[in-house]
Parts: structure tokens; sequence; C-alpha cells
């Protein structure tokens, strides 16, 4: 199927501007997706459409194939809310349904964070994804998913590549299929974010401190630190315990 993605930027929210807008709910606070919305206008700047064939392409590239709700916290300060979107994680951009019923694509560099929920009157995150650059290196930004929040945070970069095969007989043409690559790195307390060589106990306590309290937790847990939930839970307790 070929796809249509009108590409368009996201301005400077404003009200009374007549020229191309839309409509969107734009909130003033609360870390979760609920909240009084009040009703504006967001100016949006279009250009031209580009034509892009996935037909041919073997694999995911959105992180989620459906469309959901979400709240885009742009850099700005504003928050816009949307009831259909999704993450293109192939080309880094967020794909989402206007008004008019177009699949639309907002322009990179003016969203900061992007939240998933299950409805926009629900505080249910079902995922959280912040843009950083200069971690990897191209230096290019990136949508890190948050799998935990706090001053120890775990984040997650899967990168989609295009991979180009031969020639093939059976199908009649050359193999495309996307190909997904996962690195793990960890906001340390200190407004650093380190890339994790491996997700394991070496590797995450090469960053944070070993303590007796934190040895304790993890043989009173059973927690050996060997996978994404492992780590996920011991960040929740090692901030839980910073409170105190």
């Amino acid at each position: 199927m070929l796809r249509l993605i009108s590409s368009l930027v996201f301005g400077v929210l404003t009200v009374n501007t007549y020229a191309q807008i839309q409509s969107v709910d734009v909130t003033g606070g609360g870390n979760g997706i609920g909240g009084a919305n009040v009703k504006i206008n967001n100016a949006l700047g279009q250009t031209p459409s580009s034509a892009v064939n996935y037909d041919e392409v073997r694999g995911r590239y959105f992180w989620d194939e459906n469309w959901k709700p979400a709240r885009l916290l742009m850099r700005n300060g504003g928050l816009v809310n949307l009831t259909r979107v999704k993450l293109n994680l192939f080309t880094n951009e967020i794909h989402y349904i206007g008004d008019t019923g177009s699949e639309l694509v907002a322009q990179k560099g003016l969203v900061k964070e992007l939240v998933f929920a299950t409805s926009l009157i629900d505080t249910t995150v079902t995922g959280r994804f912040k843009s950083l650059s200069g971690l990897t290196r191209d230096f290019k930004e990136n949508y890190f998913q948050v799998l935990n929040r706090g001053s120890y945070e775990l984040l997650k970069l899967t990168s989609i590549t295009l991979y180009k095969g031969d020639y093939d007989a059976m199908l009649g043409r050359r193999d495309f299929k996307f190909v997904s690559a996962v690195r793990y790195y960890l906001a340390n307390g200190d407004n650093r974010i380190l890339e994790l060589k491996s997700l394991n106990r070496e590797a995450l306590f090469s960053i944070i401190e070993r303590t007796e309290q934190s040895e304790e937790y993890l043989k009173k847990n059973k927690n050996k630190l060997k996978n994404e939930s492992d780590v996920v839970e011991f960040l929740v307790w090692l901030n839980s315990e910073a409170k105190k």
C-alpha cells in the first residue's frame, strides 16, 4: 500500500490563528495524561507531502502498529493532546491523524517528550519517550523509551535499519527487511546519561555505586539483574531509597 505522508511543522502555540490551523487540546500541568484541557488553536506550517512505499519491506518499524492516544510535550513549553499517534523508529518521526483524517508527520526537533496512554482522560501511561541527541555515534536526535522514572532511569533505544539483500529469485526482486537493534542507557542521578555495555550486574555497578543495602536488596528479592525487568525493579527501589 502506497502511503502518502504529509510532513507538517508544529508551530508556536497561539490563539486566533486562522491560516492552516488545527484544533488541539493543550493542558498546562500534570505528569500524567489526564488533566483539565483548554481548547486553543495550533498553527501548522505545511510542507509538500512525500510518498513512501513499504509494501516490499518485511518487519516492523513502528513502536506499536496501532494508533494510540498520546500527549506531546513541546520544547516551547506547550502540551498537545492527540487521539491517534504512532512512533516511527525507522525515521524517528511522530505520525498522527489530523482533523481531516490524513496521516501527518510532526517536524523533528520540536517535541521533547512523547507519552502514550490508554486514553487522554486516563493517567495510565503505556509508553514514555524522551527526545535526546548526542548519545549515539551519529549524534542524531532519537526517541529513547523511559522504562522507569526517577533520579536513576533506564532508557531503551530501539534502532531500526533497512537491510537490502541480494536478488531473490523466489520473490522476483531484492529482499528488503527492517532490522532492529536495542541498546540501553542509564541516567545515573547526576544529569549524566551513559550507555550500558550490556544489561547485567557488572555493567550496572560500573556506573552505580555498589552498597551493602543494594546487595542486601538484590539477595532478598533474588534479583540477578539479568534482564530489563530486573534492572527496572532495582532502579525503582534505588530511587525510593534516595528519597528517604
